[in-house]
């Protein structure tokens, strides 16, 4: 997979989302379900 990043405003690159593929979308709790790369990042690290 290939990392995307874009800058923003202030110069910074900026992490696009993951996208949802079949095997990633839940079945079950999709209000919980996030594709925001930074977010899935900071979980993974606190595992």
């Amino acid at each position: 997979m290939q990392h995307t990043a874009t800058p923003d405003s202030t110069g910074q690159g900026v992490a696009a989302p993951y996208l949802p593929t079949d095997r990633t979308v839940p079945t079950r709790s999709k209000d919980r379900a996030s594709y925001d790369r930074e977010l899935v990042h900071s979980i993974l690290d606190e595992a």
